[in-house]
C-alpha cells in the first residue's frame, strides 16, 4: 500500500495550513484546514479553493485550534463536507470560541466592504462562512485523546502526540502497511512547540518516521533564552510605572496570552515588579483562559505543583478581565501606568487595533510584540518601523516605542527543530518536507538539516504530489 500526499496550503508561507492525504482505498483526508491570511484579495480567493470537492473529504485531522490551521473548516463544511473533524479534547473545547469569533469578524468586515460596494453600484460580497456554518462544524468534531490509535480505513491509522505549542496542540503520526507488510509512518508536526515553555508540557519526541512534514517558521533564526523574558519585561514595567505610560501587548488569545499572565504572576511572586494594573481586554482570551483549567493533561510539572498549592498562575494580582465593549472603551481614558493585553496577535482585527489607534501617538507608550508577525499584516508594518499606518478607515501615527520579545515564541527555532528531529532514527527517514515558513527561512532550515545528516529535505510547493511507499 502507498499513500499519496498533496501539498495545498502553508507552502512557502506561514498561513492556510492544509495537506491532502489519499489512502490506497481512495479515501481523502486533510491534515489541517486553516485560513490563509494576508492581502485581502489573495486571501479571499485562496480560502474559497480546496484540492477536491469538500463532499469527497472523509475527514480532517486537526493539529491545533489556531485559525491558520483550523479557520477554514466552516467553509469546508459550508461546501458539503460532512465527515469528522479529529482533534484532541482540549482543541475540541477551544475550537468553538475561535471559529465563532472568526465568523463574527468576517461578517463585520463584509458589512463594511459592502457599504462601499453598494454606494459604487457594485455587487455585494458574501462572507466566507456564517455562524450557522460554524455551528455545523462544531457538531462534526470528534475528540481523540493523545496516544489513542484511531482507525481511518482498513489499513490506515493515526495517533496524536503532544506538540507543546498551545493547549491541545498535536503532532500527528499516520501509520499504514507497505506492500511488503512493513509499517510506514508519516509524521506531521503541526506547529512544533519548545522545551521549557511556561504552563505546557514539552513537545514529545518520536523515534520512528519514514516521512516528516515539519513547520519551518523560524528556520535560520534562534530565540533568546527564555530567562531573558523576565529581565526584559520587568524592566519595561518598572519604566512604565515611572513614566505613567502604557504597555500594549498584541497577543494570540490562545497560548501567548496565558504565557504572559504566567510570567507576570511569576514576576510579582518573586517581587521583581510592583503591582501594576493589567487589563486582559479580549473576551475570547478570557474564555480560553478558563478552558485551560479544564485540561490538566496538558500542563507541565511546575504548573501542576502550583495548582496543588491552590495557586492560580494564570490570574496574577491586579488583573482585570474586560468583557464588554463599554469596558474596553473606558481604557481609552485610562490614567497612569497599565499593561493592556488584547487580540489579535498580528493586529489584523480585534480590540488591540483600537488601543493602538488611541495610544500609539504618545512617545512614552510601548507596543510590545511577543509573537510572529506575518507578512503584510498591520503588526509586521509596525514592527518594521512604519511611522504611519492605515487602520479603522484612517491613518494613524506610530510615535510610541516598538519592542519585541521573540523569546516568548511558541514555535521552535531552527536549532530546536533540528534537536527534535535528532530523536528519529535518521537512516529510516526517506523524506522531510518543509511547510509553514517563508522562503528564506525554509532555505536556511533545508541547508542546516542537510549539514546534520537529516534528509533528504524538500521545500513543499503548492499542488506538489508525492507517493509515499
Amino acid at each position: 500500500m502507498a499513500l499519496k500526499l498533496q501539498f495545498w496550503g502553508a507552502t512557502e508561507t506561514v498561513t492556510g495550513s492544509l495537506h491532502h492525504v489519499i489512502s490506497e482505498e481512495g479515501l481523502h483526508f486533510f491534515l489541517d484546514c486553516g485560513l490563509y491570511q494576508g492581502r485581502r484579495q489573495d486571501a479571499e480567493a485562496r480560502n474559497r479553493q480546496f484540492p477536491i470537492d469538500p463532499v469527497q473529504v472523509s475527514g480532517v485531522i486537526l493539529s491545533h485550534a489556531h485559525l491558520d490551521h483550523s479557520g477554514n473548516l466552516p467553509s469546508l463544511v459550508k461546501n458539503g463536507f460532512r465527515g469528522p473533524v479529529y482533534c484532541t479534547p482540549a482543541t475540541a473545547d477551544l475550537l468553538p470560541i475561535l471559529l465563532k469569533d472568526s465568523a463574527h469578524l468576517m461578517l463585520r468586515d463584509i458589512e463594511y466592504i459592502n457599504k462601499r460596494k453598494v454606494s459604487r453600484g457594485q455587487e455585494p460580497l458574501e462572507p466566507l462562512y456564517s455562524l450557522a456554518d460554524v455551528e455545523q462544524t462544531i457538531r462534526q468534531i470528534e475528540p481523540v485523546p493523545y496516544h489513542f490509535e484511531k482507525k481511518l480505513d482498513s489499513s490506515l491509522t493515526f495517533r496524536f502526540f503532544d506538540a507543546g505549542h498551545i493547549l491541545g496542540s498535536a503532532i500527528t503520526r499516520l501509520t499504514w502497511q507497505a506492500s511488503n507488510g512493513e509499517s510506514r509512518f508519516l509524521v506531521f508536526t503541526g506547529d512544533l512547540g519548545r522545551d521549557h515553555l511556561p504552563i505546557l508540557r514539552d513537545p514529545e519526541r518520536l523515534d520512528s518516521a519514514h516521512y516528516i512534514i515539519t513547520e519551518s517558521t523560524y528556520g535560520g533564526r534562534f530565540h533568546d533564552d527564555l530567562s531573558s523574558v523576565e529581565d526584559e519585561l520587568s524592566e519595561l514595567i518598572r519604566t512604565a510605572i515611572n513614566r505613567r505610560s502604557k504597555i500594549l501587548i498584541p497577543a494570540f488569545s490562545v497560548g501567548r496570552t496565558q504565557e504572559i499572565l504566567y510570567v507576570l504572576n511569576t514576576l510579582l511572586t518573586k517581587g521583581r515588579i510592583p503591582q501594576i494594573p493589567v487589563y486582559l481586554d479580549s473576551p475570547m482570551a478570557i474564555e480560553a483562559t478558563a478552558i485551560f483549567s479544564k485540561h490538566l493533561e496538558c500542563f507541565d510539572e511546575e504548573t501542576m505543583q502550583q495548582l496543588k498549592l491552590n495557586l492560580n498562575p494564570l490570574s496574577p494580582p491586579g488583573v482585570t478581565f474586560t468583557r464588554t465593549v463599554d469596558e474596553s472603551k473606558e481604557l481609552n481614558g485610562l490614567e497612569g501606568a497599565a499593561v493592556i493585553i488584547s487580540a489579535s496577535g498580528m493586529c489584523e482585527g480585534g480590540r488591540i487595533v483600537h488601543h493602538i489607534a488611541n495610544h500609539a501617538a504618545y512617545r512614552d507608550n510601548v507596543i510590545l510584540f511577543v509573537g510572529y508577525q506575518g507578512e503584510n499584516t498591520l503588526g509586521r508594518k509596525i514592527l518594521d518601523g512604519h511611522k504611519q499606518v492605515n487602520m479603522l478607515g484612517d491613518t494613524f501615527a506610530i510615535n510610541c516605542q516598538v519592542k519585541k520579545m521573540l523569546a516568548f515564541s511558541a514555535h521552535a527555532d531552527e536549532w530546536e527543530i533540528i534537536n527534535w528531529m535528532k530523536a528519529f532514527d535518521a537512516p529510516s527517514i526517506r523524506q522531510i518536507f518543509l511547510v509553514h515558513g517563508e522562503p528564506t527561512a525554509q532555505q536556511a532550515l533545508q541547508e542546516s538539516l542537510g549539514r546534520e545528516g537529516l534528509g533528504p529535505v524538500t521545500i513543499a510547493k503548492h499542488k506538489d504530489i508525492f507517493k509515499l511507499g
